[in-house]
């Protein structure tokens, strides 16, 4: 394909394992990979390899999507079953709960703890973003659990919810969710638009 060193490579493939044997095949290279979720639109497709000014684009033949695909949480769309659905199966080698992607409400919190972990899987459900490099917000076993809620920061990590002024909003209050502070998995830039990068992440509140 003729990719080289520094070349900006975007990748469009479903969860497959070609699509982790692309970004280490051009890490190992050296080029700078954009992975772009395999349920974006053609238009939202190219708009992301012009804005990287990607040279090369690697995708897959079979991913089949019809297009208006607007999901709820697997965890949503299992309590549309019933109960009657889990009790078919034998749950009891389950030890621990995940959820990521998205915000989990308490009802289907309560829904998953109850009907799939029976009471006794705490859930893992984490707050954390592709350019935070890691968990953020993320239960440990030392803090109770509350439906709905990733708990509180992890180890190092400094949040804080604040109002438009950039001052700390009182308990209960709805706000901007920020990281007060740098971590070491944190994105440091947006390749070829730093500015961008200064603007988008930085740029509302300033030095806090």
């Amino acid at each position: 394909m003729g990719v080289k060193k520094g070349d900006i490579v975007t990748i469009y493939m479903p969860r497959i394992p070609e699509q982790v044997v692309a970004m280490l095949a051009t890490a190992k290279i050296g080029t700078v990979h954009s992975v772009v979720y395999g349920r974006f639109s053609v238009e939202s497709l190219a708009e992301r390899i012009m804005d990287a000014e990607s040279t090369v684009l690697i995708t897959a033949d079979g991913d089949w999507l019809r297009g208006k695909i607007v999901a709820p949480t697997a965890i949503r769309g299992l309590m549309r079953f019933g109960d009657a659905w889990a009790k078919r199966h034998d749950l009891s080698s389950l030890r621990l709960l995940g959820s990521v992607g998205e915000p989990i409400n308490p009802e289907a919190w309560r829904w998953y703890y109850t009907v799939i972990g029976h009471e006794r899987c705490p859930i893992m459900g984490t707050w954390w973003q592709t350019e935070t490099g890691g968990f953020m917000i993320t239960p440990i076993p030392v803090v109770p659990l509350k439906p709905g809620s990733a708990t509180r920061p992890f180890f190092g990590i400094e949040v804080d919810v604040v109002d438009e002024s950039g001052k700390s909003a009182a308990p209960g209050e709805e706000g901007y969710l920020v990281v007060k502070k740098p971590w070491p998995g944190m994105l440091r830039t947006v390749n070829l638009d730093p500015e961008r990068y200064a603007s988008q992440y930085w740029g509302k509140f300033g030095t806090m």
